[in-house]
């Protein structure tokens, strides 16, 4: 089973509807930040007036527009 580090706020799972309010948590996204990805075009599902991203739309977002990846330093202990 994956670890979960203390300084995470969750994972992200491609199978889960995420609401905008816990995709802001998970990130740690303001509003304008979830905006301009709805810009750039992460696919964005209704239901009512509730706007859910499915995990698997949101890890393909910040894949295809995120910056390369950068060394990872573990926590030390």
């Amino acid at each position: 089973m994956a670890q979960i580090s203390k300084t995470s706020k969750g994972e992200i799972h491609p199978d889960i509807l995420y609401t905008f309010d816990r995709v802001k948590t998970l990130l740690d996204w303001g509003a304008s930040s979830l905006r301009r990805a709805r810009e750039e075009g992460m696919q964005v599902s209704y239901s009512g007036r509730w706007g859910y991203i499915k995990g698997s739309d949101l890890i393909l977002h910040i894949t295809s527009t995120g910056s390369s990846t950068r060394n990872y330093d573990p926590p030390r202990s």
